[in-house]
């Protein structure tokens, strides 16, 4: 049990290391630089906002369904539709970066993560994503 036992403990050791330390890469779990990404954010004040304006500022990033349910609490959380990611926002916020922000994070949440620039509709076929 020496060689065999002690391999198998030490894999159980190093899986639960990366399941806990893993950054943002959990099953469901959107890592931090793809939220900060869709929503073009930069640090202003100290803080993330999105497309730079201080008026659109975030406090903590929520990236998976149970950070979403925690954060709700401070009735300050934007999520995607299906509540599986969000922001926790500081106020004031503004109402544009809200729904902005809400659009973005459930094109994220549904498989769609590149942030365009345009403002095109995007409802054509059915969610084939061929693209890069």
């Amino acid at each position: 049990m020496s060689g065999a036992g002690r391999s198998f403990v030490v894999s159980l050791g190093l899986t639960a290391a990366v399941a806990l330390g893993g950054c943002g890469s959990s099953s469901s779990g959107i890592p931090d630089s793809k939220i900060v990404s869709t929503l073009n954010m930069r640090k202003v004040q100290g803080n993330y906002a999105i497309d730079g304006n201080p008026f659109c500022s975030v406090s903590k990033l929520l990236n998976d369904a149970n950070e979403v349910k925690d954060a709700s609490k401070s009735r300050r959380v934007i999520a995607s539709r299906d509540h599986s990611i969000g922001i926790e926002i500081i106020r004031p916020f503004a109402p544009r970066c809200l729904n902005d922000a809400e659009r973005r994070l459930s094109k994220l949440a549904r498989g769609g993560g590149h942030h365009k620039h345009a403002k095109g509709h995007g409802k054509k076929g059915n969610g084939g994503g061929g693209g890069g």
